[in-house]
């Protein structure tokens, strides 16, 4: 998995401002590379539906420059009230052209979008 630097102020202030922030580390899942959850003080393992386990955008990402973790993450939780689509395969390694198909979501949709570390 090819990780791209982070670019932060890419971010919209209204996920930095919530406290919905773990790392990530990659890890192998049945033969695969997944990225798992940990939490930014302990380097333990942080849990999806555990809100004391997440951090602040600030703390998520002192820690990830201190090296603890391989990245950073935003937990998607019903309370916030924001809402996320993940679109898999859908873009061509080789030239960065987004499939057509994944296009038209991304056009409807008109928000932050980004590229996961698997660049596909």
């Amino acid at each position: 998995m090819t990780v791209s630097p982070p670019r932060w102020d890419n971010l919209p202030t209204e996920l930095k401002d919530l406290r919905h922030w773990v790392l990530w580390k990659v890890a192998e899942r049945d033969g695969k590379p997944t990225k798992v959850p940990i939490r930014a003080d302990s380097g333990l393992n942080a849990e999806s539906d555990d809100l004391t386990t997440w951090t602040t955008f600030e703390n998520a990402k002192a820690a990830f420059e201190k090296g603890r973790g391989e990245g950073i993450g935003f937990v998607f939780a019903r309370a916030s009230e924001i809402s996320g689509v993940d679109l898999d395969h859908c873009i061509n390694t080789a030239t960065g052209e987004i499939d057509p198909w994944a296009r038209a979501y991304l056009d409807r949709l008109n928000s932050y979008t980004e590229i996961s570390p698997s660049g596909a």
